[in-house]
């Protein structure tokens, strides 16, 4: 399904969903006279298009039994071509995915005759460079939408705004919401705290922070942000250091 919009959806497990193909500001289609735009047009409004798409389905119904045999493996093999390239776990399966529906549709039209074995060819190097671009830009997107690099801009920017500080326990309040504190040893959070100001602040600009406490631990795990995690796994992740209950992060966390 293809659809247009003026801004990307909010969420890094719908975005990771979707190849996000933006214009660029300013950039207009051409509508002039002898642009190709036209003709394309011209041809939705006779029945080109339907008709083609109507060809291909059947074409493809004759074949369901042979490729569902084989899809997977086939989505499998183009994916794994390009996963050291991309960000996202989910990205390879969208590429490869198009290149398989890319390989289907360019055996119809060579065998219907619409292109020779030279067309094809330059077709399908043409698609694989556009659409290996395509993902490889992804990142951007999720980038934005991942739910840790948003919990840190969040926290970071509050910080700088003087809307909240680090301070250890036994030190004079500072501005705002306290955070924590750090040390030698890296960043210490009050995990509900921090998770319940960068959600405020998400809300504030329109795009909610719905993750939960439990989820966000494990992902600042997972991405090797945590320098030491609670060895009684029954209590979570967060550790006890001067009687909190505090995540403790490397010191790179909160800066930049």
């Amino acid at each position: 399904m293809i659809t247009t919009g003026e801004d990307h959806p909010v969420g890094e497990s719908l975005t990771a969903r979707m190849l996000v193909i933006r214009m660029p500001e300013g950039q207009r289609l051409d509508l002039s006279k002898g642009a190709p735009i036209n003709a394309a047009q011209a041809a939705a409004r006779e029945g080109t298009h339907a008709l083609a798409m109507a060809g291909f389905v059947n074409w493809l119904a004759a074949r369901y039994g042979e490729l569902q045999s084989s899809i997977e493996q086939r989505r499998n093999q183009s994916g794994y071509a390009v996963s050291d390239r991309v960000r996202h776990n989910r990205t390879p399966a969208i590429y490869g995915n198009l290149m398989l529906a890319l390989e289907e549709w360019l055996t119809y039209a060579t065998e219907i005759g619409a292109v020779d074995e030279e067309r094809r060819t330059a077709l399908d190097e043409r698609a694989r460079r556009a659409v290996l671009a395509a993902i490889q830009a992804q990142g951007e997107y999720l980038g934005s939408a991942d739910p840790v690099e948003r919990y840190r801009d969040f926290l970071r920017e509050a910080l700088a705004s003087g809307h909240a500080h680090l301070r250890a326990p036994d030190e004079e309040p500072g501005p705002g919401v306290h955070l924590g504190w750090t040390s030698p040893e890296g960043t210490f959070l009050y995990p509900n705290v921090a998770l319940d100001l960068a959600k405020h602040r998400a809300a504030a600009v329109g795009e909610p922070l719905t993750i939960s406490g439990q989820a966000m631990n494990q992902r600042l795990r997972d991405r090797g942000w945590l320098v030491a995690t609670n060895p009684d796994k029954k209590r979570g992740i967060p550790v006890r250091k001067r009687g909190q209950s505090v995540l403790h992060l490397k010191p790179a966390f909160l800066q930049g």
